[in-house]
């Protein structure tokens, strides 16, 4: 899932990544008496093609005696059925819909053997012709009462599919959870100690590990954005939260009535609103979650449907900062999109090729190589009109992020 505005913004090596041997450490691994694949050293990642990964697979299932183990006499590893708790205080919410079996396999897992255990796991199926998700996700919720499936009749989408998990949700925290990533093992425990010991905070995320597709570490490096005075700032000229890494109390999303209707873009309308609302969010150091970036995303497969559904929320804050509130409703989100020629393919194609022209030529800067940066960048804008202001975001988002990271230096 994606969730940066401005991926060549980025820090390091974005096109590099980093393929790691770890078959020494899980030939250690195996007769670990609690052995997870994520409990490997943050700077290593155990490539999903390499291991083999299920769900019966004892690298990701804990060996003790009160969650499950291997049967002494059948030598078979046992999920003990955990019922659900009375005292449920997270919720957590994920939406499927064509991820690989490999990578939810990995996303359940992480969740279901967090060190925090008063939760329920609710998981959206968003297309109820995916039968063999299905199959996996009733298999999952037969062995673990935490698990609470739905099945959408009809794809809903994201937005719709997080608030129908939202209005059934038990828990006084609403944590998210993407179906192709993984949560470090005391994430929510982390997340949860810090909502219940700073009570002026509605919301808290966390940084990041990104992961290709392969489940490859990505060489990259970020500028964390955690005090809120820095987030609200920068937030106006792009995201800075990872919506998967959020844990948020349940008082907080109701009262911003949920997710809207976005086709993309739906966590930033809701961070947006936040700021405009009188709540908080922070942003933990701690680098709690697997994010995987896709060549298929919304970002990179098409950046102008980001980039408008981006445009729409921006335009809502600016109204709401101006009057107290804005005119949003689906109608007149489709009105915008419409002006926008988003339906139009080959004004949609144009953007997106020019989106790519400018990506190739911030880089090209970047290694020195001013002169064809310089022209590629100018070529991007005489191909879209919309590339003056996606290069006017972009820049500004870069100078936040700059001052931000001066202002750090100076103050430590």
């Amino acid at each position: 899932m994606e969730q940066m505005d401005h991926p060549w913004l980025r820090h390091g090596r974005d096109q590099d990544s980093i393929r790691i041997n770890v078959q020494q450490e899980v030939r250690g691994l195996r007769n670990c008496p609690r052995a997870f694949a994520w409990a490997i050293p943050a700077n290593k990642l155990i490539s999903t093609e390499s291991l083999n990964f299920g769900y019966t697979n004892l690298l990701t299932l804990p060996i003790n005696i009160n969650r499950g183990g291997r049967d002494r006499l059948s030598g078979k590893i046992v999920i003990n059925n955990n019922q659900i708790s009375s005292d449920i205080l997270i919720s957590v919410i994920m939406s499927v819909y064509n991820e690989k079996e490999s990578e939810l396999k990995l996303a359940i897992e992480s969740i279901l053997n967090q060190t925090f255990k008063m939760f329920e796991f609710i998981i959206i199926l968003d297309n109820p012709t995916n039968k063999s998700v299905l199959r996996l996700l009733k298999h999952y919720s037969m062995y673990d009462k935490r698990i609470n499936v739905l099945v959408n009749k009809k794809n809903l989408g994201l937005a719709n599919s997080l608030n129908k998990g939202i209005k059934i949700a038990k828990g006084k925290y609403i944590a998210r959870m993407d179906a192709d990533d993984i949560s470090v093992l005391n994430r929510l425990e982390k997340q949860f100690n810090f909502l219940e010991d700073n009570k002026n905070y509605d919301v808290v995320a966390t940084d990041r590990l990104d992961i290709n597709e392969s489940g490859e570490l990505i060489d990259t490096s970020y500028l964390v954005v955690n005090s809120f005075d820095d987030i609200k700032s920068i937030l106006p000229f792009g995201s800075v939260i990872t919506h998967p890494s959020v844990l948020m109390r349940k008082s907080f999303i109701l009262s911003m009535n949920g997710y809207r209707n976005f086709k993309a873009a739906q966590d930033y309308d809701l961070w947006l609103r936040l700021i405009t609302s009188g709540y908080k969010v922070k942003v933990l150091p701690d680098k709690l979650i697997y994010y995987r970036i896709r060549n298929s995303g919304i970002s990179l497969s098409n950046p102008y449907k980001r980039y408008l559904y981006s445009k729409y929320a921006r335009k809502l804050y600016l109204q709401r900062r101006k009057s107290g509130q804005d005119d949003y409703s689906e109608d007149n989100l489709s009105e915008f999109l419409l002006r926008k020629k988003f339906f139009n393919q080959d004004y949609t194609d144009r953007y997106n090729k020019a989106y790519n022209y400018l990506f190739l030529g911030v880089n090209k800067i970047k290694k020195r190589e001013v002169i064809k940066g310089i022209t590629m960048i100018i070529f991007a804008l005489f191909m879209h009109r919309e590339m003056f202001e996606t290069l006017y975001l972009a820049s500004k988002f870069s100078a936040k992020l700059k001052d931000i990271s001066a202002h750090s230096i100076k103050k430590n």
